[in-house]
């Protein structure tokens, strides 16, 4: 019974950290897209 739980609460940081990773990837993917499509356009 502890053991699952243990399990569990693993899974669930595990999940939490992915979807941080995601936004962060995310996010620099939007920033480096910015940064070679849209200021070479501007310039």
């Amino acid at each position: 019974m502890y053991n699952k739980r243990m399990r569990d609460e693993f899974m669930y940081v595990v999940v939490v950290m992915m979807k941080f990773f995601e936004k962060i990837f995310f996010t620099l993917l939007i920033i480096y897209a910015y940064d070679c499509i849209i200021i070479p356009i501007l310039e």
